[in-house]
């Protein structure tokens, strides 16, 4: 296998353990993933929901696990967090690195597959069907709006709407963006195969972040839990959740009221981050990064 393409898989498994290593909750979800994973099913899964909104997470925890589901026999885990690496910002160098890591873990010869975009998708489509019960293929592709729409890659024919046995392919997109979610609604069509991800919810957020807060052996007071409290009440989304727990990990007992502020959105909370940063490092500086 290619050192730059074996080097990209590596990024992206480092990514996904990263990812589940602050994951807590969402029950209910992973278990309609694993039954998917289990069953019959040949059609890909679609996971969407707004930004923010755990996508992401939830297909990494998803990912870790396959082995568990499969621990009858050998899975071969393909995934791919598309935009976070060139590799997987792109359709053909994304195409050709599933390619060279399907034909590597099946003994297929890798110098076989096409450089030319149109017979790399068929090709690509064709050795899904390398997979057997002994060694299942899953593969999971966060973020198909991440993807460059250069060579069409948002039009999504790439993507496999019938899979062959013994494999199963999970997806995950953001609902507006790019119109992508729309194509991909249009290509599968069983709603049967479609999970949309919602807000934590106050009560799940705020244990999330007491968990956390025990890992790190922190604390807050009960004043300043009632700020943490409020602000989760108006937006539990699982990224306004982490911005949170990263701002009150800042906070200390003797902290003023005018430092245990909270803003109740992302956006906002973001742009104080901003602030702050240019405030230690200046502007010029936070401007150029």
């Amino acid at each position: 296998m290619h050192d730059r393409i074996y080097a990209d898989i590596l990024q992206h498994l480092h990514m996904c353990l990263n990812l589940v290593k602050l994951f807590k909750g969402r029950e209910e979800i992973i278990h309609r993933v694993t039954e998917y994973l289990k069953g019959s099913n040949n059609i890909p899964l679609i996971m969407y929901g707004e930004s923010g909104c755990g996508k992401t997470s939830l297909l990494a925890k998803s990912a870790s696990l396959v082995r568990e589901v499969y621990n009858d026999a050998t899975p071969v885990l393909l995934i791919r967090f598309l935009g976070t690496s060139p590799d997987s910002s792109t359709i053909q160098p994304l195409l050709h690195s599933l390619c060279v890591q399907i034909s590597y873990l099946y003994d297929q010869p890798i110098e076989d597959i096409p450089s030319d975009l149109v017979l790399l998708q068929g090709y690509f489509k064709k050795l899904l069907s390398c997979a057997t019960k002994e060694s299942p293929m899953v593969i999971f592709l966060d973020s198909l709006d991440q993807i460059s729409p250069t060579d069409g890659a948002h039009s999504l024919m790439w993507l496999p709407t019938r899979l062959p046995p013994n494999v199963k392919f999970v997806v995950s997109s953001l609902p507006k963006l790019y119109g992508v979610l729309d194509t991909l609604f249009k290509l599968i069509s069983n709603k049967g195969n479609r999970i949309e991800i919602t807000p934590l919810g106050a009560d799940l957020g705020g244990n999330i972040i007491k968990t956390w807060l025990e890992r790190k052996q922190r604390d807050v007071s009960s004043s300043q839990w009632e700020i943490v409290n409020a602000a989760i009440s108006k937006c539990n989304l699982p990224l306004y959740v982490k911005l949170v727990f990263d701002e009150i990990c800042r906070w200390r007992s003797f902290s003023k009221p005018q430092d245990t502020v909270l803003s109740h959105s992302i956006h906002e909370i973001i742009n104080k981050l901003f602030e702050r940063i240019e405030n230690s490092h200046g502007k010029t500086l936070v401007s150029r990064a």
